[in-house]
């Protein structure tokens, strides 16, 4: 199962009074922002660039003084009674589309963000959904399991009537995802059997079966012309068609999982490189671009229609880039946008949806600025914080592990503490227990009314998360009260604690020490295989 990481103290978090010297560049913290400077020789002060995302408010406390990541301000859709799995937009920005578990997909008003339509489907999970360009067609790819087989459904609905016009089929697994040719006479669909199959959205007929990748297809993308459709595998390739011959043109490496779109002004969008984005040239297929994400795989992208922004979802959540420059507006975390999540830009660029944690929608304002949280109103865990014997993953357990790698193992929990004892590679050693320190808090909003701590929080209060625990929860800190019961689906986190694990050791000598390079150990999922 998956295991948090190790996390150091990130340096946006220091008091204010640090100063960074990152040559050429330099950090600096000034009244609770942190900005970056360039260094010059014409300028000694050095020339602002821009803020990044800390937010003005402080807190004195036993964690020091400190800032807080900007939180924009989102307003949640309340309507599907199923989780949301699929958003988006109709090209002329009036209204956007959801699709859900709940057998339905909805149409809601821009403006108002009410439900002005509803389709009801035969089918237990909506993947994807895709406006034809003169938004008068809305296709949606669906399945219904019927054990022990899976039917999917591939339709096309007319938006003023709600009436399906059109189903194909032929695909042999899940179609994952579609998207309509930029003239509308053609939908593509990609499909877990591998292929990608292109249709006469008039006829009814299909007109093209592409093949070549070894296991299925996660996203698709026409280019601007309609000349190229690009689709990305789980197979870690992103394979380009020339629809006039049908030939292949292209294949590139890429990293899991494989998303492929095309930028407003026509650059192919891949991941080539863990945390990376990289736009090519599709004439010379050069790099023309790179954006750096700093951590994540990037499972998710959203252009606004003059590309001037871009949402981006990841391993860590969702961010909203600036393309003029490349940076960072502002980060949402939320870890089911890795998988689960899509994301869809209006084509003004003025508002931002994205689905996939659970039955709501999330949407964005431009204008809508960032939330003022008040943090004097909750008193914060002493930092470090310390939990012994914590072991924090689902099937986590203390018993006999095998070193992966050489590891250092200290006389004490501490990175300053003396090396007692080194462990070789394939060496049998006891995890006699641990603790989980947490360096720095997380926080999570109450969506609801619910209890947390033996305490009723209201809506829009805050507790703050201590730990990772697994099974999807935290342990929970709330006004000097701990809840090891973790969180609900009634909380949304704001920003993820920073830990760091230390496990005891007994070697078989019986040396015993402390060690934080826990990813160097196996057999510690009790719900894992046993490694030998």
């Amino acid at each position: 199962m998956r295991k948090p990481s190790n996390l150091l103290v990130n340096w946006k978090y220091q008091p204010l009074a640090l100063l960074v010297i990152l040559s050429p560049v330099a950090l600096v913290a000034v009244f609770g922002s942190i900005f970056v400077l360039e260094k010059s020789s014409r300028n000694a002060r050095g020339e602002i660039l821009g803020q990044i995302e800390t937010r003005e408010s402080l807190q004195e406390s036993s964690l020091g003084t400190f800032t807080y990541p900007l939180i924009p301000k989102i307003q949640r859709i309340e309507g599907h009674t199923e989780r949301v799995s699929t958003v988006a937009f109709d090209p002329g920005g009036r209204f956007f589309a959801s699709g859900s578990s709940d057998k339905t997909v909805r149409l809601w008003d821009r403006s108002s963000l009410r439900e002005v339509k509803r389709f009801t489907l035969d089918a237990d999970v909506v993947m994807s959904l895709a406006f034809s360009p003169d938004g008068r067609l809305l296709a949606s790819a669906s399945h219904r399991v019927v054990s022990p087989f899976t039917h999917s459904t591939l339709s096309v609905w007319e938006v003023s009537s709600g009436q399906e016009l059109r189903r194909f089929s032929g695909h042999t697994q899940w179609v994952t995802t579609i998207a309509f040719s930029p003239d509308g006479r053609f939908l593509a669909s990609g499909s877990g059997d591998s292929t990608v199959r292109l249709w006469d959205v008039n006829g009814g007929k299909e007109m093209r079966q592409l093949k070549g990748h070894r296991k299925g297809v996660s996203s698709i993308a026409f280019s601007r012309d309609g000349r190229l459709l690009a689709a990305g595998s789980w197979d870690e390739t992103v394979r380009l068609w020339d629809l006039t011959t049908g030939n292949r043109v292209r294949s590139i490496r890429v990293v899991f999982p494989s998303i492929v779109a095309f930028s407003p002004d026509g650059r192919l969008v891949i991941s080539k490189t863990r945390g990376e984005i990289q736009l090519l040239d599709v004439g010379t297929w050069s790099e023309v671009r790179r954006l750096v994400l700093r951590d994540g795989h990037l499972s998710s992208i959203a252009f606004d229609g003059n590309g001037k922004q871009v949402a981006v979802g990841d391993g860590d959540g969702l961010r909203l880039l600036d393309m003029v420059n490349g940076r960072e507006k502002w980060r949402l975390v939320d870890q089911t946008i890795l998988q689960e999540g899509q994301i869809a830009f209006s084509p003004d660029g003025k508002l931002l949806v994205w689905a996939g944690r659970d039955k709501r929608l999330r949407v964005w304002e431009s204008n809508a600025g960032f939330r003022d949280i008040p943090f004097n109103k909750y008193l914060p865990p002493p930092s470090p914080y310390e939990d012994p014997g914590a072991c924090p993953f689902e099937g986590c357990t203390y018993r006999e592990w095998i070193a992966r790698k050489e590891t250092t193992i200290r006389k004490e929990n501490n990175e300053r503490s003396p090396v007692a004892f080194n462990v070789r590679k394939g060496e049998k050693v006891v995890g006699l227990t641990g603790t989980v320190i947490t360096l720095r808090p997380g926080y999570a909003e109450a969506l609801t009314r619910v209890q947390a701590a033996g305490l009723w929080l209201e809506p829009g209060e805050i507790v703050y998360l201590l730990h990772y625990e697994g099974e999807g929860a935290y342990k929970i800190w709330f006004q000097g009260k701990i809840d090891g019961r973790g969180m609900t689906e009634n909380f949304e986190i704001l920003q993820y604690p920073e830990t760091v694990w230390w496990v005891k050791i007994r070697s078989r000598k019986g040396q015993v020490g402390w060690s934080n390079q826990t990813e160097n150990f196996g057999n510690m999922d009790a719900l894992g295989s046993l490694e030998k």
